[in-house]
């Protein structure tokens, strides 16, 4: 009775104890998933990969296309079956250059080159979103705001996708955002980065991060 009593009388030390430990297990159970689901992930990239070869005309890994002769090189080696040369690139629709936010991709192919392979896709994977006007999004807006007076939120439509799309389809009322601010690193230096050796976050632009997360905590649990 006495353990009741000073819980009763120290309502906010309590309510925010409960809700950290309820936070704890939540973040153990995402986590968990997530785990998962990289597992699985990176088994189905090992058996897809097992009797495959990835080739590169000897320069660093995305830095430059191939050279067009070396896949008449390869098709000639033993065992391989065909060549399908392609030119891949996230382009702007007017032709004035790279844009990483737009969804348009120009692919080049050389006509023929599937000699009479054909590729078919079993799976397809639809695309969700979250609502943009929710308390969430004006927590952002508000840190947004703060850090750099005069700018605004916007919302962009990637090809890709993280594991919010599927918090989303699993409980309808999710609100998920692929939201982590950065000033110190700008997308054009940032997005090369992407899944590469030297793929990094400036120290300034992590503590900005764990300034946003932290205040958000409190302004939804408020």
């Amino acid at each position: 009775m006495r353990l009741l009593r000073e819980l009763s009388r120290r309502k906010l030390r309590t309510a925010l104890t409960i809700t950290g430990i309820t936070i704890g297990i939540w973040a153990l159970v995402v986590f968990s998933s997530m785990a998962n689901k990289i597992n699985d992930l990176v088994g189905q990239g090992a058996e897809f990969y097992n009797d495959k070869i990835i080739v590169t005309d000897g320069e660093a890994f995305g830095t430059s296309p191939m050279r067009l002769a070396a896949a008449d090189a390869i098709a000639k080696l033993e065992g391989v079956g065909a060549v399908d040369p392609q030119v891949q690139l996230l382009w702007a629709a007017d032709g004035s250059g790279a844009n990483f936010a737009v969804d348009n991709m120009v692919i080049g192919l050389i006509p023929g080159a599937d000699a009479g392979y054909e590729i078919t896709f079993g799976e397809t994977v639809v695309g969700n979103r979250s609502p943009i006007d929710t308390p969430l999004m004006e927590s952002i807006r508000g840190f947004v705001s703060r850090e750099d007076p005069g700018a605004e939120v916007t919302p962009v439509a990637l090809p890709g996708f993280s594991d919010s799309r599927w918090f989303r389809e699993a409980f309808p009322d999710c609100v998920a955002y692929g939201f982590f601010p950065q000033k110190a690193m700008d997308l054009f230096e940032a997005a090369p980065l992407v899944h590469g050796a030297d793929e990094r976050v400036p120290i300034e632009d992590l503590g900005m991060a764990s300034r946003f997360y932290a205040n958000l905590a409190e302004e939804t649990l408020r």
